[in-house]
């Protein structure tokens, strides 16, 4: 059973890896000028700011990512002409993150991308292996996150 964890252990690397490297290398008619993390987060900064503020802290619970990962992120995004940060008016520690119309521009070759490498990726997986496949991941994310302070005892 051991080798079988390695396995799937190495396995999921490799997923990770391809996801990664195919997600912003698919043919379409539209070349963007971000990556796959940068396509993520405003594709995610987009959709919830539709419902509502977004701030920092929240792509930071939504991808599982530390602070300076985030603030990595958002000044590359800040800089390209992709999103504005302002000062919230109700906690100044705050800060708002909103797509700007360049952004907004590019909505949907990026929903259209993610969208496409969604089908690829589920592509042949019942909806209860789905479903299943989900519970497994969170119950994986949960281990990983309540052991993170082990050390090796070597």
């Amino acid at each position: 059973m051991e080798n079988i964890k390695q396995e799937i252990f190495y396995e999921f690397k490799k997923l990770s890896n391809l996801f990664s490297r195919n997600v912003f290398e698919m043919k379409c008619k539209k070349k963007l000028p971000l990556t796959h993390s940068q396509g993520a987060t405003l594709a995610y900064i987009i959709e919830k700011g539709e419902q509502g503020k977004v701030y920092q802290k929240d792509i930071e619970a939504h991808f599982g990512i530390r602070r300076s990962t985030a603030s990595a992120q958002l000044h590359l995004l800040e800089e390209k002409g992709f999103i504005t940060r302002k000062s919230s008016r109700l906690d100044s520690r705050l800060k708002e993150i909103e797509p700007t119309e360049k952004a907004l521009l590019i909505k949907n070759t990026v929903k259209q991308k993610m969208d496409f490498l969604t089908m690829r990726l589920f592509d042949n997986l019942t909806d209860e292996q789905i479903s299943n496949l989900k519970d497994i991941i969170i119950v994986m994310q949960n281990n990983i996150e309540r052991r993170q302070d082990e050390t090796i005892s070597q």
